[in-house]
């Protein structure tokens, strides 16, 4: 069952507009966010899905990723691993019309 989900604009602002079991997003820099758990996770290494688009026609000339750093994953049992948002070469990071995430697994 999905224990947390969100929905922003990024564009705009990170003002969640829809959610469960979240505090807030953070706004790790241009192109670049965070959720932050209500309740946590039993461990990190949950199933996290994540999607978007960059206009409300659903263009397709931004790429949305989780991240993979030379940390791994970068998450914890408290926050989604960071999601990113690039222009279609991968070149740069750049805001999306919108963004959505799930997690699925098991509360501590």
């Amino acid at each position: 069952a999905i224990k947390s989900y969100f929905y922003i604009s990024p564009a705009s602002d990170t003002t969640v507009l829809d959610s469960f079991n979240l505090t807030d997003v953070t706004d790790v820099d241009t192109g670049r966010y965070t959720g932050n758990l209500t309740s946590s996770m039993d461990s990190a290494n949950f199933c996290q899905i994540y999607g978007g688009s960059n206009s409300s026609a659903g263009s397709t000339d931004i790429n949305h990723h989780i991240q993979q750093s030379t940390d791994g994953r970068n998450k914890a049992s408290n926050k989604y691993a960071e999601f990113m948002t690039t222009n279609a070469a991968g070149g740069s990071f750049q805001e999306a019309f919108a963004a959505d995430s799930a997690i699925i697994g098991d509360l501590a």
